[in-house]
């Protein structure tokens, strides 16, 4: 038996109900539900809603006084369509009412789910273990259309607030992370540090491990791959079946570098910490929602061919969103997928764009490291980060009280350390950080060029 096999009937089983449960129903159920036919999955969804709705309504005190506020009873809900009567929920919901969201009389385990936000907005909000259970089986289930299973190999480009030391239990925890992971049979390779050299190192060390796929952030493994591709290097793991990109919208001159450097198919996928897997994409290249545990609606933004993603939850019992504006966009896509799948489509989301940003060698590092190391300031509210050059950041924020010489010196010491000793970093509280002219907060913005990074690159060589 090899140790693929001992992870997938083994130690997975095991660590998913050490977790709460859940895990291995769901994929069972969903390997079957995603080849239903689209009025029979709508149907599915309906009784689902109609349920989450009745169960939100009676236990959920944030949903029982916003459903009386506006006359809403759950059993007046004839169908999907209806549901566009109900608010839209944004992160400001969720951050002042948080405990409101909770269900009373729980049973099952809650979790805190922390996010730095693409929106430039921390966000801490409970979730239950059902949200846990129905997101890692979405990804089982997904992962199984590319012939990637459980137990299979993976090396990791992510990144992570443990990993960036602020607490003195920091470091155990980043320890017991990258320990967790190889008995789970992965490895992980720093977004946060894409210097050529380090580079270099993740490629002998996944040259070594032999992983069946990659994933991580669309920038590193863009990175990565143009690493390889320009330094005539061969590809480190020929075995591949896929690499998945997440938490970043993945540009088509992205993809074509990493499909040039591996060889193999280039896959989106699309969640987020509070609500789980959204959508994933298959073979024949749709970008097919969850709609066995999500709702997806598609609502129009005045002078946009897009609209603002808007997810309904129907499996989280324990906070579950209703009508949630993920601040995302995409487009509604009709007609049936050639995979054969039941399951809606949505184009490949067109927000949630990290600009790059880069250390003052001219090397990438994902701008998931602002994201990692802002939301590790319970203190702040909005933030905004703009590189003017190779050597300086700027950072604005709103807070009730000015961050502390603690707080500003970490900020300060984590950047340096993955962008450059020589970097001068800014910081500075404001009322208020104005959105642009499309109505989102843009949180990270790069005035540096591509030709002005490769210019410091070369020069250093």
């Amino acid at each position: 038996m090899t140790y693929a096999s001992v992870v997938k009937h083994m130690v997975f089983p095991l660590a998913q109900a050490l977790a709460g449960g859940g895990t291995l129903d769901y994929i069972r159920r969903w390997e079957k539900t995603q080849w239903l036919p689209p009025d029979r999955m709508r149907e599915l969804q309906l009784e689902k809603l109609k349920k989450m709705l009745a169960h939100a309504a009676c236990s959920v005190p944030y949903y029982r006084e916003s459903f009386h506020k506006i006359g809403f009873e759950p059993g007046d809900l004839k169908s999907i369509g209806d549901l566009d009567g109900l608010p839209v929920l944004d992160k400001r919901d969720l951050r002042e009412h948080r405990d409101e969201f909770l269900a009373e009389g729980l049973t099952e385990k809650v979790l805190t789910a922390k996010t730095g936000g693409s929106t430039g907005e921390p966000l801490a909000f409970p979730i239950g273990n059902s949200l846990r259970a129905t997101a890692v089986a979405n990804m089982v289930r997904c992962r199984r259309w590319w012939g990637i299973d459980i137990g299979d190999k993976s090396a990791n480009f992510w990144g992570h607030s443990r990993y960036i030391k602020h607490r003195p239990l920091d470091g155990l925890r980043k320890a017991l992370s990258l320990a967790k992971g190889r008995v789970l049979n992965r490895i992980v390779c720093s977004a946060y540090d894409m210097s050529d050299e380090s580079m270099e190192g993740y490629r002998r060390r996944i040259e070594k491990f032999g992983p069946a796929f990659l994933i991580g952030y669309a920038t590193s493994l863009y990175v990565f791959a143009d690493f390889l591709v320009r330094s005539g290097l061969a590809n480190p793991a020929p075995g591949l079946k896929a690499v998945i990109s997440t938490a970043e919208v993945l540009y088509d001159w992205q993809a074509e570098t990493i499909r040039n450097a591996f060889g193999c198919p280039v896959v989106s996928e699309y969640g987020m910490c509070e609500a789980g897997i959204i959508a994933y994409e298959c073979p024949s290249h749709s970008m097919h929602t969850a709609d066995e545990t999500h709702i997806v609606e598609i609502v129009p933004v005045e002078g946009a061919d897009s609209g603002d993603i808007v997810i309904t939850e129907l499996e989280n019992y324990a906070a579950p969103l209703i009508r949630y504006n993920t601040k995302d966009m995409a487009r509604r896509v009709e007609g049936p997928c050639a995979c054969g799948r039941g399951l809606s489509r949505i184009s490949k989301v067109e927000g949630r764009a990290y600009d790059i940003i880069y250390a003052s060698n001219g090397s990438v590092v994902a701008g998931a490291l602002l994201t990692h190391t802002m939301k590790s300031l319970p203190k702040v509210g909005k933030y905004q980060v703009v590189q003017r050059d190779l050597r300086a950041v700027d950072i604005s924020y709103t807070a009730a009280e000015p961050l502390d010489e603690d707080a500003r010196g970490f900020v300060v010491r984590t950047l340096q350390k993955y962008l450059g000793a020589d970097v001068e970093v800014n910081i500075e509280r404001v009322a208020d950080i104005p959105k642009e002219r499309s109505g989102k907060h843009r949180w990270l913005k790069s005035l540096v060029s591509r030709e002005d990074a490769r210019g410091a690159r070369e020069s250093r060589r």
